[in-house]
């Protein structure tokens, strides 16, 4: 599965697709598609953008769009970006984090619009996850995004640990994996449905990789 080579005393987890998921998440991306027409490019750019803002206002929205020559959906978006979110925690994380949390230093960091933060930090069951983390790094708050080397320096900074002593787990290759491996962290890929090689499938996975190291 993975190779450890040095002793880990922290573990930096990766929020959507990893630890949690967006219940209505298929609803507001058809809401993008259908409702105001935008492409599939399109959406992952403006992403790309709104994972940075501090805040999300209709006046932000409508310079992002102005670029585009799309000023005109500005409100429909804000109400679309605005709408209220309910979160599903996948069923062993809870158990994961709680037995990981006695040896190791628990770090998380999410690209995520500041609307969708709110809610994060709002909702009962998203609210406990977060009391597992000893650091917790939105994209929203600090202003730079996975696969952004900042984001990761950050985290190692707030957990105290170096690089080789600190392990990553993600769900996206190219977001979380390598950016990790490249500062010299050792990582995981978990991939939830089971067909990628080389990735784990639950978070159980992780125990059996570090329950040796402390």
């Amino acid at each position: 599965m993975v190779e450890i080579t040095s002793r880990i005393e922290a573990v930096i987890f990766d929020l959507w697709g990893t630890l949690a998921y967006i219940i209505n998440e298929d609803e507001i991306h058809r809401m993008l598609v259908e409702d105001l027409g935008l492409d599939e490019k399109l959406i992952v750019e403006l992403d790309k953008k709104f994972i940075l803002l501090p805040e999300i206002s209709k006046e932000r929205i409508r310079m992002l769009l102005q670029g585009y020559g799309l000023q005109e959906l500005s409100n429909q978006l804000y109400e679309i970006l605005t709408v209220p979110q309910e979160f599903g925690i996948y069923p062993e994380v809870e158990d994961v984090l709680e037995s990981l949390k006695e040896n190791f230093k628990l770090g998380l960091i999410s690209n995520i619009y500041e609307t969708t933060a709110r809610w994060v930090r709002r909702r009962k069951n998203t609210r406990k996850l977060l009391s597992y983390f000893s650091t917790v790094i939105f994209s929203c708050e600090v202003g730079y995004a996975k696969p952004d080397r900042e984001i990761f320096y950050k985290a190692l900074c707030d957990l105290k640990s170096s690089a080789e002593n600190t392990f990553m787990v993600g769900d996206s290759l190219s977001s979380d994996i390598l950016p990790a491996r490249s500062l010299g962290m050792q990582a995981v890929l978990i991939d939830r449905s089971g067909k990628t090689p080389c990735a784990i499938s639950s978070l159980k996975d992780i125990l059996k990789v570090l329950k040796f190291l402390r």
